[in-house]
């Protein structure tokens, strides 16, 4: 049932979008362009979605394109995408305070859900202290959790870490193990 839920959620957050869109046309199947990172927690709906056939069962021609948090906000700045999964709300806080249009229109999770992984040397949080912690790119949400979450474990995102921008759930993986950064925070499959 919860499986079910989700897709059915995104479902009609995609009919809503559709229906408030002045450039359809009656009786077209309209294209939908969303945007969505690597498989995580926000796409696993759209991708289960597509592959059962509901998007297209309901008219719909959605066309996923995968790109990072970073690219999203300006693609969708852009109208190169129609919706994105990615945006953390602290990029679009940045884009409306600058004058641009957009809205939040769905917030799927009343937390975040994302783990804190480490290598070996990292027991406790602080032993993050001096370390560096990879994030996804700026303002994606990763970054803004990894952020929260050490302020309110009493340490200082500029001061006591180095963060880096690494990317994609992939590559933040490939980061820890090849040892270029100690800890990240990544979304559960």
């Amino acid at each position: 049932m919860g499986r079910r839920f989700c897709v059915l959620a995104s479902l009609t957050f995609i009919i809503v979008v559709i229906l408030l869109s002045p450039e359809l046309s009656p009786g077209a199947n309209p294209k939908v362009r969303v945007g969505l990172p690597d498989f995580t927690s926000s796409s696993v709906r759209f991708e289960i979605a597509r592959r059962m056939g509901y998007f297209s069962q309901e008219g719909l021609d959605v066309d996923i394109i995968r790109m990072s948090c970073a690219v999203s906000v300006r693609a969708l700045v852009a109208k190169s995408i129609d919706f994105d999964s990615c945006a953390g709300v602290k990029a679009v806080v940045s884009a409306v305070a600058q004058g641009i249009r957009i809205k939040i229109v769905m917030a799927r999770f009343n937390r975040p859900l994302m783990d804190l992984i480490g290598d070996k040397e990292v027991q406790k949080i602080s032993d993050l202290s001096g370390k560096v912690i990879g994030s996804g790119s700026q303002g994606s949400p990763a970054e803004v959790f990894l952020e929260e979450f050490l302020a309110a474990n009493g340490l200082s995102a500029q001061k006591d870490v180095k963060m880096l921008s690494v990317g994609t759930s992939s590559d933040r993986i490939a980061a820890l193990f090849a040892k270029r950064i100690s800890a990240t925070v990544l979304s559960p499959p």
